[in-house]
């Protein structure tokens, strides 16, 4: 099993810019632009869970993170779907660099900070 080192395999982008904080600043993406990826999730999206966060405003909601070459989603398909439900063109999104097994690794770690808690 490959030993990830968190400070090369292991980003999200700062080629945009940071807030105040430093937290790295979200951008709108055109939702065409997406890709579901995998997630950590077991089973399809949660419908009732979609529709929770449908009515909510889009600043009300956590960027989404999203693979920075291939735009595969990371951490976000309940919300895109929730965008897509209430006819939103984009979502906004921060960017990951890092390999396969980093991305898996952030999205488990974002799913535990926030949102529907994984089973």
């Amino acid at each position: 099993m490959k030993t990830l080192n968190p400070s090369r395999d292991v980003s999200v982008s700062s080629s945009l810019g940071a807030n105040a904080d430093g937290s790295q600043l979200a951008v709108p993406v055109s939702l065409d632009r997406l890709v579901s990826g995998n997630s950590p999730r077991f089973g399809s999206l949660d419908r009732d869970h979609v529709s929770l966060l449908a009515p909510l405003t889009e600043s009300a909601l956590p960027p989404i993170l999203v693979e920075s070459e291939s735009f595969r989603i990371i951490d976000g398909h309940h919300r895109v779907e929730a965008a897509r439900i209430q006819g939103d063109q984009t979502i906004r999104v921060r960017f990951f660099v890092g390999t396969p097994e980093a991305a898996l690794m952030e999205a488990v770690r974002a799913n535990v900070r926030h949102g529907k808690p994984l089973t």
